[in-house]
């Protein structure tokens, strides 16, 4: 069956069953009606911060599975090269519609030396900045800077751990008033190859953890538990190297506090992501993606990614 035919099939289903089930998740109750329980940044990272892990697990998950020269199956090398070091640049960005508005854009900079077969550690820099506007409530702008370490171990048999950890003090502005505050945040995944029937596919989950101070009076906590699913076709000639296309679905199960609010905001909400991922024969890996997903019945959320990988 062609790739195509399975990616259509996996837009069907993403959004044909998962997508009626985002119904059930707080945003609407809590935040989307008149006189909302919740602050609005605590609102606005309920609605930002699964785009923002999602976008750091597509890094690891295509420096583990994707493309490269000369090989049709798993791998977990990004170039054809022999140098331990890699260097990681990745863009971001994602626009809401619908009763929220708003968009988000975050460039990772990313550095690593190799430790064995797949495993590597390094450091990340993230810059983001972000606007949202949820219904009877002030525009949320934040701008941040995050650093920190991020590691991957190869476990054996084609199965990966991998994580970071990131701290950084946001700027933040609500309705033209602006504050200084603190983060913290990290993720675990772990990630299975699988090759069935000719036919390569990856399973994983991840845990997401996120802890903000907007103002000194004010503590946010999230925690988004992912569980998601790879479908990948095999590595093709290209002109220049080898190109892997894939399509991913996962879903996220969130909960946000604060110590304003009066119980969680749970959140569930599935995403679709088609992508291509091509490893140059001069070295390097480039990655191109889009994705869609379902905050509420009424708020969605698509977003765009392109990335390079290059040992040096």
């Amino acid at each position: 069956m062609p790739l195509q035919t399975h990616l259509r099939t996996a837009l069907f289903l993403a959004f044909a069953l998962f997508a009626p089930a985002a119904h059930a998740n707080d945003l609407e109750t809590l935040c989307e009606e008149p006189d909302p329980t919740y602050g609005p940044i605590t609102c606005a990272t309920a609605l930002d911060f699964g785009g923002q892990a999602a976008h750091l697990r597509e890094i690891f998950l295509n420096r583990h599975f994707g493309a490269t020269p000369g090989d049709t199956g798993f791998t977990a090398s990004t170039s054809g090269t022999t140098s331990p070091y890699t260097g990681v640049f990745s863009f971001g960005a994602q626009a809401t519609t619908g009763n929220f508005s708003g968009n988000m854009q975050a460039l990772v900079l990313g550095a690593d030396r190799g430790l064995s077969d797949g495993s590597f550690l390094g450091v990340m820099l993230q810059l983001g900045q972000s606007e949202v506007t949820a219904p009877f409530s002030p525009t949320v702008e934040r701008r941040e800077v995050l650093i920190g370490p991020y590691f991957a171990g190869n476990l054996g048999d084609e199965l990966f751990l991998d994580g970071y950890i990131l701290v950084g003090t946001p700027d933040y502005d609500v309705g033209g008033t602006p504050s200084n505050g603190e983060s913290l945040q990290g993720a675990v995944t772990i990630s299975k190859g699988i090759e069935q029937g000719g036919r390569n596919y990856v399973l994983y989950s991840s845990l997401a953890i996120k802890r903000e101070e907007p103002v000194p009076a004010q503590r946010i906590d999230a925690t988004i538990f992912t569980i998601g699913g790879s479908m990948l076709s095999e590595d093709k000639r290209i002109a220049n190297g080898w190109r892997q296309n894939y399509a991913r679905l996962e879903v996220d199960f969130g909960a946000y506090d604060d110590n304003i609010g009066t119980g969680p905001i749970n959140y569930f909400a599935p995403r679709l992501t088609i992508g291509s991922d091509i490893a140059l024969d001069s070295g390097g890996t480039i990655n191109l993606s889009a994705n869609a997903s379902a905050a509420s019945d009424a708020t969605f959320i698509v977003g765009l990614r392109a990335a390079y990988n290059l040992q040096f």
